[in-house]
């Protein structure tokens, strides 16, 4: 019978600590070959990929002798949490994520450890600007963080978040790439700007979210509360100031803003796992599913995709559940194998 792996087996295999952090063609095919070979292993694996990814910090890469001593205190730390036979006993009854807990607590000292000893942090150029961190959710997962001022973030799937360590001391600056909503903390004298696809949105202490996927046409700015000035980084003319309840959409063809109402629910429901579709066409169904639930879908008619006009909401619902819906108004047949999707058109 094939072993179901779950969060800390993949969290105590050095090898897989190695291809999330430093990534190679090599080690690619080897773990997309494993998690193919293992799908009930899948959402482990994603998991305990995240949690290695919110630690990983941008720059050059440690020396390969540091970096493999680096791995090896990981997993000897981690092998005498385990030792004693009563303490074992004992731990089977709690909760699991309490050993993922410490198993993340011990890689996060290890690498404190390892930035200040192996002078990865640049310490020939303390005087200049801070480095980078870099914040990535996959295809399939949401992602909370907290930044170095004091402001939450929640990432949406296959989304990217960029800020500096320190945030400078006049402006607090981020980047993104993908789907955000923020929690931004109060603070007058330093501005809060997000760069965003073709967003710039200054804040002082407010929440908004910001959506700039690249399959979606009319990327929008949508404030909860507090005030932001959005301004487009193609049009240099198009400016808006947003109060709460209103949201800033930029049309694709012209790169006009216009202000409208909205939904809080439409906009940053995704948050609270709520999938919407409002009027999508197939090409939009596609991208918010895979990038929802961390799949590829596959079409085995071109006609399937023609004449799509979806309104839907789903809360916390599998893949499964959403498709079988769908196929009761597009006529179609799925098949999910691993983390693909095939569709086949039903003759009606």
């Amino acid at each position: 019978m094939r072993r179901k792996y779950d969060v800390e087996d993949f969290l105590k295999d050095p090898e897989f600590i190695k291809w999330v952090r430093y990534p190679d063609k090599e080690s690619s095919e080897f773990w997309n070959s494993f998690v193919n070979g293992h799908p009930d292993s899948r959402a482990a694996m994603l998991k305990a990929r995240e949690l290695i990814k919110t630690l990983k910090l941008s720059g050059d890469r440690p020396p390969a002798g540091v970096k493999q001593h680096i791995l090896e205190n990981i997993v000897h730390k981690i092998n005498e949490n385990e030792l004693g036979a009563a303490f074992q006993e004992r731990q089977k009854r709690k909760h699991s994520w309490w050993r993922v807990a410490a198993a993340v607590v011990l890689l996060t000292g290890v690498t404190y450890a390892f930035y200040q000893y192996s002078g990865w942090r640049n310490q020939d150029n303390i005087d200049t600007e801070a480095k980078a961190f870099i914040r990535e959710s996959p295809p399939g997962i949401k992602v909370q963080t907290r930044l170095p001022d004091g402001s939450t973030v929640w990432l949406n799937a296959e989304s990217k978040l960029v800020y500096k360590e320190n945030m400078a001391d006049s402006i607090r600056l981020v980047t993104l790439l993908g789907e955000a909503l923020f929690e931004v903390k109060h603070d007058p004298s330093r501005p809060f700007i997000v760069k965003a696809g073709v967003w710039s949105v200054q804040a002082l202490g407010t929440s908004f979210n910001v959506r700039t996927f690249k399959t979606e046409s009319n990327p929008a700015v949508a404030l909860l509360t507090g005030e932001v000035l959005v301004s487009s980084l193609i049009n240099k003319d198009a400016v808006l100031q947003l109060l709460p309840g209103e949201k800033a959409v930029m049309h694709d063809k012209t790169h006009h803003l216009v202000k409208q109402v909205f939904d809080p629910v439409h906009e940053v429901g995704w948050k609270d796992g709520i999938l919407i579709f409002d009027h999508a066409n197939f090409d939009q169904v596609k991208a918010k599913l895979e990038r929802w639930y961390g799949v590829r879908i596959q079409v085995r008619d071109e006609q399937l995709a023609m004449n799509w006009d979806i309104d839907g909401r789903y809360h916390n619902q599998s893949l499964e559940r959403v498709l079988k819906h769908l196929s009761y108004a597009k006529a179609f047949e799925f098949e999910i194998k691993n983390n693909e999707v095939f569709l086949t058109k039903i003759n009606r």
